[in-house]
């Protein structure tokens, strides 16, 4: 979604979130980090919070609450603005990146981004013309069958 990437790109901060379990865990390398100079590992004391952006009210960090859905997450940020796509939503795991459109069964988890993509803009224009073709596309084939036909 190019909305998606040009809403990374505003974004001014390097975060990863990372689960530290395997790398907590006595004699495992599963889990270990390569940190490099000026790299810093913060551990907040209470659950991270929740991002919404893209076609939201107002966009931002919400503060996460276990067992809550999209629909508070978005009412949180005001809403879903007239050109919001709420059906398109996609979560973004904080734990491994992975971009899933958003389903109601789909736990939300600290750390995890919401982004909320704009509807394609169509004008009236655009619907005429779609109109015209399929009717056209329709006349063709009852010519056709009754060429066919005779």
């Amino acid at each position: 979604d190019p909305g998606l990437e040009a809403e990374f790109m505003r974004w001014d901060y390097g975060t990863v979130v990372v689960d530290l379990t395997d790398a907590l865990t006595a004699g495992s390398k599963d889990g270990d980090l390569w940190l490099r100079d000026g790299d810093r590992l913060e551990i907040p004391a209470a659950p991270l919070g929740v991002r919404v952006f893209g076609a939201v009210n107002h966009a931002g960090e919400v503060a996460w609450l276990p067992d809550q859905k999209l629909s508070y997450y978005l009412s949180e940020a005001d809403g879903v603005s007239k050109a919001g796509w709420k059906n398109r939503a996609v979560v973004i795991k904080a734990r491994n990146g992975s971009q899933i459109r958003y389903q109601p069964s789909l736990p939300i988890d600290p750390g995890d981004v919401i982004y909320v993509p704009s509807k394609p803009e169509t004008t009236n224009w655009d619907r005429f013309k779609d109109i015209v073709g399929v009717v056209a596309q329709v006349a063709t084939l009852v010519l056709i069958g009754q060429n066919l036909g005779k």
